[in-house]
């Protein structure tokens, strides 16, 4: 099997996704681990995660 399209290392910080899926060309990251594929990160996982962070962010100050 292959993977095409853009892939990441298991746990990439949410800064190196963003530029991979905010670019509209890309609806899914692979995340690959050796030789498996270990998950997927969508578009939808880092609007979530960016809306859990800027939500903790508000209840901190």
């Amino acid at each position: 099997m292959s993977v095409t399209g853009p892939g990441a290392a298991p746990k990439p910080p949410i800064g190196a996704l963003l530029p991979l899926l905010a670019d509209g060309d890309t609806d899914a990251v692979t995340v690959i681990e050796g030789n498996r594929i270990t998950g997927i990160v969508t578009r939808t996982d880092l609007i979530s995660a960016l809306a859990r962070s800027v939500a903790r962010a508000g209840t901190d100050g």
